[in-house]
């Protein structure tokens, strides 16, 4: 279905973004209204610069001067886990929530799907390798089964090792079997004291979280699927290789209860990383794996007004809070105009020449993982943005820097990530009205 242009007053749509969105002939599909100079819908497959439509993978990653993006599995809206190769760009594989953009992270687990491996430590408990199909569609989950008796408790684990006073996530994709539906994620008491969380496979809640874990949550995957994870910091003489426990339980609090010798929950991409909040998940097998950061940018093209300009982002913000580069044009650290969003969720629009703030404006907050679409404009003597349609914020620079890059999901130095999904992007020459921000936004 062909999208409807939001009408800006003043400003027509040349023909080949026309074609953009279906008109004589051309793909149907999001675009960017009025004249935009470059516009990249990175969700749905297809770019616009300088007159110049662009439908197929290479042709818009020939306009992103650096592309490096890592292999990586992203969770698509059926709440599936789906690997997507590197330096692609992923909307061309089934990423229907636009580009995935992270800092570099490890797993720190090696045999993150092999739990009868030797790096597991089982106790009592046996393992039903491969019994049913995965997140990702292979028949590669296994089950945790419980031994018979009094005190039971299907528990397993792994040593890693930590060091002192780290921020560390702590998950596994989990899934409820017919009589145990709950799982318990647990850390050695000299990683922290107090350090369990239950999670409800059967209703997709968090149960008790300990006090020494700083988060729980869960994220609802496809059949009954669960990604159930903890945030923690570790003690300050936590140093050392540590286990973490994985185990199915009969209820809420339990970690003690009478054991049938078939029943289990199912597991299936185990991970610890260290990070105040989980990222994409990493496979491992006989090491752990690093998955490098992602860095996307392009050379402003010679039509660039150097005067004044206005741009359009729409992304999903990171799971977690942190300093989080969303966008930028800029010469270096010291010459941009940027947005963030902040360690307070703040999306902040910048404007830095010479290494002096001439603009910082607050556009207001915006949640972990969460929709963001941002509209501003810039000129000597005036800045402006909306966030989500919320009233117009201004500013007020004394200068605008000279730019010669255009920067999506990190900073000059390829650093303070997105660490989320960028879904599209446009610039114009122009400057837009305040109204014309808010329609934008909207």
């Amino acid at each position: 279905m062909k999208l409807a242009p939001v009408g800006l007053t003043g400003i027509g749509q040349p023909k080949a973004l026309a074609r953009l969105n279906g008109a004589g002939g051309g793909r149907p599909g999001w675009l960017l209204p009025g004249s935009p100079s470059a516009q990249i819908d990175w969700a749905g497959r297809r770019a616009y610069m300088n007159g110049a439509a662009y439908y197929d993978e290479a042709s818009i990653k020939s306009l992103i001067n650096t592309f490096a993006t890592p292999a990586s599995a992203v969770i698509t809206s059926t709440g599936l886990i789906k690997s997507m190769p590197a330096n692609s760009l992923l909307g061309f594989y089934d990423s229907d929530r636009g580009q995935l953009i992270e800092e570099e992270r490890a797993n720190l687990f090696t045999y993150s799907e092999q739990f009868d491996n030797a790096a597991w430590v089982l106790g009592t408990t046996t393992i039903s390798a491969n019994a049913v199909a995965a997140p990702d569609g292979t028949a590669s989950a296994d089950r945790l089964v419980e031994p018979v008796g009094a005190g039971a408790l299907a528990q397993i684990y792994q040593n890693v090792t930590v060091a002192n006073s780290t921020a560390y996530s702590f998950g596994v994709v989990a899934k409820a079997d017919a009589v145990r539906k709950w799982l318990t994620l647990g850390l050695n008491s000299a990683i922290v004291a107090n350090g369990r969380a239950w999670f409800d496979l059967q209703n997709g809640v968090v149960g008790t979280k300990q006090a020494s874990l700083t988060s729980s949550g869960m994220i609802a995957l496809a059949d009954g699927w669960y990604f159930c994870y903890t945030t923690f910091t570790s003690a300050g003489a936590a140093a050392g290789s540590r286990p973490f426990y994985v185990a199915g339980t009969n209820a809420d609090n339990s970690i003690s209860y009478t054991g049938d010798g078939v029943s289990g929950i199912y597991v299936w991409g185990a991970r610890v990383e260290t990070g105040t909040f989980p990222l994409s998940y990493v496979p491992t097998t006989s090491s752990s794996v690093t998955r490098t950061k992602s860095t996307l940018s392009r050379t402003i093209e010679a039509s660039y007004n150097a005067a004044s300009g206005s741009a359009y982002v729409e992304f999903i913000s990171a799971g977690g809070s942190g300093t989080q580069r969303i966008w930028q044009i800029d010469t270096d650290a010291n010459n941009r105009i940027s947005l963030t969003r902040n360690a307070s969720n703040q999306i902040i629009l910048d404007v830095v020449v010479g290494g002096a703030s001439q603009a910082s404006v607050n556009l207001g907050t915006l949640a972990n993982a969460t929709k963001g679409k941002v509209a501003i404009n810039w000129t000597a003597g005036a800045c402006a943005g909306s966030l989500n349609g919320a009233a117009v914020v201004t500013g007020t620079p004394a200068s605008i820097p000279t730019v010669t890059t255009e920067r999506f999901g990190s900073d000059a130095a390829a650093a303070n990530q997105l660490n989320g999904y960028y879904a599209r992007s446009g610039r114009y020459r122009q400057i837009l009205s305040s109204a014309q921000l808010l329609s934008l936004a909207a």
